[in-house]
């Protein structure tokens, strides 16, 4: 299973991410308190390690910007927050090499997905904002899907095993779970991969 780590901000998240080694790290370039800026980003990208793939997080964000962004080498994923439509991605690809995560956030019971995307992330809902809420969703949801997904919203080292026992998804994307006082913290970050690779076999 694929361990995303997302809302890098600083040099010593960085330093852990490479300590821990997950699969993939995330940069939120959306507003919000885990907002980082090209340059912040390039400086991060530096720091982590090459084998580790880094994730941008865009909420409603025009076509533009994310490509200013890719272009600018610091990203290797787009992850897609909001009304973007199967054309934009479309477009997205057609113009990067990049891989696309379109982000859906869970409302009802069931979920028939047909997609260009890459994947699918399903998250928690909220009216008033795009991930970060550190609140799960049902998931005793059913999903029939045309490509893997992630799971968000929520999840931390007491809650992870459920949730992929239920869900058994490709990925799980994990922020607030793995941080004190809003930073990432190695031991909860190590912890986590160590249930996932321990106790999940995955």
């Amino acid at each position: 299973m694929k361990i995303k780590i997302c809302g890098i901000k600083n040099e010593n998240e960085a330093k852990i991410i490479n300590e821990c080694m997950p699969d993939i790290a995330g940069f939120v370039f959306a507003s919000g308190k885990r907002q980082i800026d090209i340059n912040k980003a390039k400086i991060l990208k530096k720091i982590i390690n090459p084998e580790i793939e880094t994730a941008g997080i865009f909420v409603e964000q025009n076509e533009d910007e994310i490509l200013e962004i890719y272009n600018e080498k610091v990203i290797d994923i787009i992850q897609l927050h909001g009304d973007y439509d199967e054309r934009t991605i479309k477009n997205l690809k057609e113009k990067t090499n990049a891989k696309i995560i379109k982000v859906i956030r869970v409302k009802e019971g069931f979920y028939k997905i047909e997609t260009l995307a890459d994947f699918i992330l399903f998250d928690a809902y909220s009216k008033d904002k795009y991930g970060g809420l550190n609140k799960t969703f049902d998931w005793n949801i059913k999903i029939i899907s045309n490509v893997p997904y992630f799971v968000a919203g929520g999840i931390n080292e007491n809650n992870i095993v459920e949730m992929v026992k239920k869900l058994t998804p490709y990925g799980v994307d994990i922020s607030s779970g793995v941080e004190v006082d809003g930073f990432k913290t190695k031991e909860k970050v190590f912890n986590i991969i160590k249930i996932i690779k321990e106790e999940l076999n995955i």
